[in-house]
């Protein structure tokens, strides 16, 4: 069965991301003095993210920059949501451990008992992450590991990272649920104008059925996996989402590290909610001020539980 997804590379469109006014923070990364690029590490202090370099509160970094954070799915509010089966254990073959031990041994010395460990364990999945654990190595090595092992042979929800998009911007449980009970914001992005083509074809538009996806329908394990990730029980459709993945590297979320990416030239307006502290009105709307960003504010309708935007 060949799996075919709406992405939006194929298919550029405006969508929609609901923020809260949280108290999480960024660190922006200096070396030398030189800004080299932001990163979010939730596991860090504050004060040890500020020995790292400037800490930032994150809906700054969102709203006013422009950036995009994504997280693991392990912490998504639905149990179902990118959940798949358990399989049995998949041994390699002797050639493919020995290939594997060959890219190893580019990046680090191996013992003897580690290379018998790895060509002869029944459970390799082991054996290799306990050498990869005991030392240092190169990333671009780690990531032509597990491109030989494939990468379904990973726990999945420790290397996917996501971030998702609403077709709408007015949806109460939204606003609800993922802008801090209307005291957040809601940004407008305009997809078509980005240039990032990875970022397009793995943004894909997500399915809404009450059917599981079926493993023995896909001959491919990546297709079935890309299904599963891309389909939600129908009780979530009214939030029409799309989701943008990325697959990690072995290690990136022992760290915490998550992926960010710089959105800002895609956006097209923010809407505040209605509940959001004047403070943070004054800085949206002094920051988007003379630019070609609309803000717009959110108002209850009198005679009816709806809402409407008025520009600021």
């Amino acid at each position: 069965m060949n799996y075919l997804v709406t992405n939006l590379y194929d298919n550029p469109r405006k969508l929609y991301k609901y923020f809260p006014i949280s108290k999480e923070y960024a660190i922006k990364v200096v070396d030398n003095g030189k800004y080299v690029g932001l990163m979010f590490a939730p596991n860090l202090s504050r004060e040890d993210a500020s020995s790292v370099g400037k800490v930032i509160d994150k809906w700054r970094a969102i709203a006013l920059d422009g950036y995009i954070f994504y997280t693991s799915p392990q912490f998504f509010n639905d149990p179902f949501d990118t959940l798949l089966p358990k399989a049995p254990e998949i041994v390699p073959p002797l050639e493919e451990r020995k290939y594997i031990i060959d890219v190893l041994r580019r990046a680090v010395t191996i013992k003897k008992d580690e290379v018998d460990r790895l060509l002869y364990s029944d459970d390799f999945d082991r054996a290799l992450r306990i050498v990869l654990d005991s030392r240092h190595y190169d990333r671009s090595i780690s990531e032509e590991i597990f491109k030989a092992y494939k990468m379904d042979r990973i726990p999945y929800k420790e290397e996917v990272a996501i971030t998702s998009f609403s077709e709408v911007n007015n949806e109460q449980l939204m606003w609800a649920h993922y802008a801090g009970s209307y005291s957040g914001f809601c940004i407008e992005y305009d997809f078509s104008k980005s240039c990032d083509s990875a970022f397009l074809r793995g943004t894909a538009k997500v399915e809404y059925t009450n059917e599981k996806p079926c493993k023995d329908q896909f001959d491919d394990m990546g297709e079935y996996e890309s299904k599963v990730m891309l389909t939600k029980s129908e009780c979530w459709s009214y939030e029409k989402e799309w989701r943008s993945r990325k697959i990690a590297e072995y290690g990136l979320w022992k760290s915490k590290i998550y992926p960010i990416i710089d959105a800002h030239s895609c956006i097209t307006a923010i809407y505040l909610g209605c509940n959001m502290p004047d403070e943070y009105q004054k800085v949206i709307i002094d920051h988007y001020r003379n630019t070609e960003v609309k803000v717009f504010q959110m108002k209850l309708c009198d005679d009816k539980f709806d809402m409407y935007f008025e520009q600021c």
